[in-house]
């Protein structure tokens, strides 16, 4: 007889979690507080100079050491703390968290901007951050186009 496999409940799930884990989920937590009082002080224009001045400086810094691994404690982390924060934690305070995050490792990351259009006629629009190629936040980018 196949054993059926139960659905783990959220507190299963949390009794299993590493020190590492729960520390990246404060961490994460954190992020996305102070990523929330930033947001209403940064301009759009302002994110695009700052991905340019950011390629500049990693081109000149090389790759930082375990970036690898950073990536995948940030990305891993900051969707699941934003699901119980008891503020608006959408995709562009996802992304600016996550860019603080990384920053703070001396790992270069872009935040970017896009739009789709709905069946509907409306346009939707997403922000995700990229990193060494990597979607770190903003999950599925296929059918969304970047502002340039």
């Amino acid at each position: 007889m196949a054993q059926v496999e139960r659905p783990t409940s959220l507190a299963s799930r949390l009794l299993h979690l590493s020190w590492q884990q729960w520390a990246d989920l404060f961490r994460a937590a954190l992020a996305l507080g102070k990523a929330r009082l930033q947001l209403p002080h940064i301009k759009a224009a302002d994110l695009q100079q700052r991905n340019s001045a950011q390629d500049q400086i990693k081109h000149a810094a090389g790759p930082a050491p375990h970036v690898a691994d950073w990536i995948a404690r940030v990305t891993w982390a900051i969707p699941r703390a934003a699901k119980f924060v008891p503020w608006r934690s959408d995709c562009l305070v996802q992304a600016q968290a996550g860019h603080n995050w990384l920053s703070r490792q001396n790992i270069y990351s872009t935040l970017e901007l896009g739009a789709r259009k709905l069946p509907n006629g409306k346009m939707d629009a997403h922000a995700w951050l990229m990193c060494e190629g990597e979607i770190v936040t903003g999950g599925d980018i296929s059918t969304f186009v970047p502002f340039r």
